[in-house]
C-alpha cells in the first residue's frame, strides 16, 4: 500500500503573484527541492494550486511525495536528513505549511 506525504504551502498575505502562475512568490522553492531528496522518495508531483470550487485559495502550491509503504515514508521522516537540514529549514516558519501523510486504500 502507497504511502504519501504531503506539503501544502500558504501563499504569502496579500499575495495574489502565486494565482498569477508565479510559483516562487511564497518563497517554497527550496522547501520543494529538500522534499525531492527525501531518501526512500519513489516519486514526488509538485503542483500550482489554482483555486477552490468557491473561488481563490489560500495556497500556492502542494508537493506530494510518493512512498513504497508506511515503514520506508516513517523511515525517511526520521532520517538525518530531515532531524538536521529539514529542522533548520522549516524552524520559525509559523503556520506557513502544513504537512499530513496518506495511506492509499
Amino acid at each position: 500500500m502507497a504511502f504519501k506525504l504531503v506539503a501544502v504551502f500558504r501563499k504569502a498575505e496579500g499575495d495574489n503573484q502565486a494565482a498569477q502562475g508565479d510559483k516562487t512568490s511564497d518563497n517554497s522553492d527550496s522547501q520543494v527541492a529538500f522534499l525531492k531528496t527525501l531518501p526512500g522518495a519513489e516519486r514526488v508531483v509538485v503542483g500550482t494550486v489554482t483555486g477552490t470550487p468557491r473561488g481563490e485559495a489560500q495556497f500556492s502550491r502542494m508537493v506530494e511525495v510518493y512512498f513504497k509503504d508506511r515503514a520506508t515514508g516513517q523511515a525517511a521522516l526520521v532520517s538525518p536528513e530531515v532531524r538536521t537540514k529539514g529542522q533548520e529549514m522549516f524552524k520559525g516558519l509559523g503556520k506557513a505549511k502544513l504537512f499530513y501523510v496518506q495511506e492509499e486504500e
